[in-house]
């Protein structure tokens, strides 16, 4: 493990051990026996400087075996990059390579970090890329080095589209800002190409571009429909971009997730929202309480 991701409390909860890692693989492939299931499993690694090309390789082997994607994080911090390549001495996608490690069931997240070395096994291979704009932009990489995915993707590569975690960043923040960093670094996309990364490329990422991401005979009918009243949508003239820049959830008036309607008129069907939001706020409010930070939504204002 690389020493800047090395955490006691970390170990302690998750051990290091060979035969646990190995023993955990593919813990969650029993949800696709359930071929109408909306819940899939696939084989995960927890990222860059995290797993040993034993774990690697078995993870892999695992993924063909069963038909899924093996998906870790590559590429968020350009220090731990450039510590990777240190260590394996070659640009980190030649040696992944090399070691029969890449494929197009193979999945990475972020991919902040593309050496010239890296982009023709990244071609070749197939394999996609999850690009998170937000974190991205949060830890100042453009400051320090251009993104290159847009440039992966108009030379072939499948990109979808991510937000790393809940505290980062909404799916409705991850659009606007690839079509405008995309830009920034000389590779200007278009908004229909970035609602095609949310969705076919995104299903693609997931391995299940068979089942969903387009709508079309045969697959799924997971649809989204939109109000278009809202002032802020006005004048309506380019639904794409409107879609894209101001695409976020309080647009949507109906979601329909393999034919069946999970949200009507803006409100969940399924749960009560009140009461689902309600649980997190005083989960929250009780760690703040005893950190002593009073009550949340009026924090003081942090400083960078």
């Amino acid at each position: 493990m690389i020493g800047g991701l090395k955490s006691e409390s970390l170990l302690a909860r998750v051990p290091a051990e060979r035969q646990r890692a190995l023993g955990r693989l593919g813990g969650q492939l029993f949800r696709n026996r359930d071929g109408d299931g909306i819940v899939h499993g696939h084989v995960a690694l927890y990222g860059e400087g995290t797993a040993s090309d034993e774990l690697m390789r078995a993870a892999r082997a695992l993924a063909d075996r069963e038909g899924v994607v093996v998906n870790t994080h590559i590429g968020f911090d350009i220090d731990l990059a450039e510590a990777m390549e240190a260590r394996w001495g070659r640009p980190r996608f030649a040696y992944l390579a090399e070691r029969g490690l890449l494929g197009s069931n193979t999945t990475f997240v972020h991919m902040n970090v593309i050496r010239d070395g890296d982009v023709e096994p990244i071609l070749a291979s197939g394999l996609s890329i999850v690009w998170c704009p937000l974190p991205y932009l949060s830890r100042g990489t453009p400051l320090r080095l251009p993104t290159r995915i847009p440039e992966m993707r108009r030379r072939g590569a499948n990109v979808a589209l991510g937000t790393d975690s809940a505290r980062q960043s909404t799916v409705g923040d991850a659009p606007f800002l690839a079509l405008h960093l995309a830009a920034e670094a000389g590779e200007p996309i278009v908004s229909e190409d970035a609602i095609e990364m949310a969705t076919l490329g995104g299903a693609r990422a997931a391995g299940l571009e068979r089942l969903i991401g387009s709508l079309e005979p045969g697959k799924r009918a997971d649809v989204v429909v939109r109000r278009s009243d809202a002032a802020e949508l006005a004048p309506g003239v380019d639904p794409a971009h409107q879609l894209v820049t101001i695409g976020h959830g309080a647009t949507a008036d109906t979601v329909l997730v393999n034919g069946r309607v999970v949200l009507r008129g803006g409100r969940s069907t399924l749960v009560g929202e009140d009461s689902v939001v309600a649980e997190p706020r005083a989960s929250v409010g009780r760690v703040a309480a005893r950190l002593g930070l009073g009550t949340p939504g009026r924090w003081p204002r942090r400083e960078a």
